[in-house]
């Protein structure tokens, strides 16, 4: 819905992503995506977090935080700009920052081997 009506597409082929329901190479190429289409703007939904997904699924076990691949990426390589209705707003770090984070030896998640970047066909946010 989000992506309709911002006028965007998805840069990554996955609508929705859940620990225990997709592979670790699923959010590893959701990760790649993100990462080779340099996307400026993520919006997190902070609503559909392991307490409520316990809530809303009684059996539902999240994973160990080391299993927490999308989290770790996010918050390597965005910045939160802003907090609205349960969403946090995030701006990609600038290429510095990067080269900081890889510098610093701090533990950043695997987006996959570089490749090359095709033109994209339509907006990203």
């Amino acid at each position: 819905m989000y992506y309709f009506l911002a006028d965007i597409r998805n840069p990554t082929r996955h609508t929705i992503l859940l620990y225990n329901l997709h592979t670790e190479q699923q959010f590893r190429d959701a990760i790649a995506s993100l990462e080779n289409k340099k996307v400026r703007y993520v919006l997190w939904d902070t609503v559909v977090e392991d307490r409520n997904m316990k809530t809303w699924f009684p059996t539902y076990q999240s994973p160990p935080p080391e299993q927490h691949w999308m989290e770790k990426y996010l918050e390597a390589r965005y910045e939160v700009t802003g907090v609205k209705n349960g969403f946090r707003i995030m701006r990609r770090k600038d290429e510095t920052s990067d080269a900081a984070v890889l510098k610093s030896g701090r533990d950043v998640p695997n987006a996959g081997p570089p490749s090359v970047a095709k033109p994209p066909s339509s907006k990203h946010l």
